[in-house]
């Protein structure tokens, strides 16, 4: 029986995450700017982000708001 645990998943496409991570940003990042004027965050707001990508929209969200972590 295959291994299908989320790890064994994750590690079955991520190499595929890095060789097209610059494509997946270039592609997106219209949607990424409207998306992040839309919800209109300020400094010290909470954000979730739920793995949306390869991490450019949580650098964004992380340049507006301020860095910092926290648990839900």
């Amino acid at each position: 029986m295959a291994d299908i645990t989320p790890a064994a998943h994750w590690s079955s496409v991520a190499s595929a995450w890095a060789d097209n991570t610059d494509y997946v940003e270039t592609a997106t990042n219209a949607a990424t700017a409207a998306l992040v004027e839309a919800v209109g965050v300020s400094p010290g707001d909470d954000v979730l982000e739920l793995a949306a990508g390869p991490g450019a929209l949580g650098g964004r969200w992380s340049e507006l708001v301020g860095a910092r972590a926290g648990s839900c």
